[in-house]
């Protein structure tokens, strides 16, 4: 894929569907509905949400641009299909429902994998009662070199813009259980409204029961929120990770994998392996052992 020419417009893919893509440029104030080269076709280009193409006018007046270039993309996931996500808030709850770690471990490989920067955001702070399993949790994840945020109904203008001004001008995706308080916390950083089905709703006007696709929608912080059915339930085999994926994955993996006695070392228990409990909380090491016993189960079909 080329580099942009100066002289042509460029712009941010919101969907596609059909054949026919809507574009928006933030810069540019514009939004407009194009279709696509078949020279991209030929060169088996499959336009994504958030690629940045390079457009030009076509010769139809309903469909009145034309993509003839998409950019180079700097991530790109296949599943669920979307390029150039710039980050994912990885939502928990600090009280109901119990927080999913291997459903988080499991983004953050996929996020990593693909260069895409990862938040945990422990929501519904402002419920907790007993607050040993949540400081487990910041543990784990504070020791993994995840940067981990708190939020609730109670939290401050000042903390929500705290993340407003961390997400200003980026590609975002929520993922995460369903009944964690994605919708309210969406509500107040994006102005849009989030079913707890994951659909995007309210102002965009979508229901819960069309045709799921990613898409993304323009944000007020200058960038782009991304809804992505079905994120969170994404399997790593089916997803195309490997277990070197898997193991660089973990940091704590990563960060002493060379200190193994052997080169071959799977990190599951071996033979002089560098990865320890002083190294890896127990609990994010048997998720691991777990992940790993899935691609390898997936990789005997």
């Amino acid at each position: 894929m080329p580099a942009a020419d100066s002289n042509k417009s460029t712009a941010i893919l919101l969907r596609g569907i059909g054949g026919h893509y809507l574009l928006h440029s933030h810069q540019d104030n514009f939004q407009g509905l194009a279709m696509h080269r078949g020279i991209l076709r030929l060169e088996n280009v499959r336009p994504l949400p958030g690629d940045k193409a390079v457009y030009g006018p076509s010769d139809d007046p309903d469909i009145p641009y034309v993509i003839e270039e998409i950019l180079p993309r700097k991530s790109f996931l296949a599943r669920p299909g979307i390029a150039n996500l710039d980050l994912v808030l990885i939502t928990i709850s600090a009280s109901r429902p119990r927080p999913d770690l291997k459903m988080v471990d499991r983004l953050i490989v996929m996020s990593h994998t693909h260069d895409i920067d990862v938040i945990l955001l422990i929501n519904k702070i402002d419920e907790l009662d007993d607050p040993t399993s949540i400081n487990n949790i910041k543990y784990e994840y504070a020791k993994a070199g995840i940067m981990i945020l708190e939020t609730g109904f109670t939290s401050s203008e000042a903390d929500i813009q705290q993340l407003k001004d961390m997400i200003k001008e980026k590609t975002v995706s929520f993922a995460g259980q369903s009944g964690t308080g994605k919708s309210t916390l969406l509500n107040r950083l994006f102005d849009m409204e989030l079913m707890e089905t994951g659909d995007l709703s309210g102002k965009i006007g979508r229901g819960r029961h069309t045709t799921r696709y990613t898409e993304l929608f323009p944000a007020e912080t200058g960038g782009y929120l991304a809804d992505t059915p079905g994120f969170s339930q994404v399997n790593l085999a089916e997803a195309d990770i490997t277990l070197e994926d898997l193991a660089n994955g973990y940091d704590e993996i990563r960060k002493v994998k060379n200190m193994c006695r052997f080169a071959s070392c799977r990190h599951a228990g071996d033979l002089g392996c560098a990865v320890t409990e002083e190294t890896m909380p127990a609990g994010r090491y048997e998720r691991y052992l777990e992940l790993r016993t899935e691609i390898l189960a997936a990789q005997e079909y």
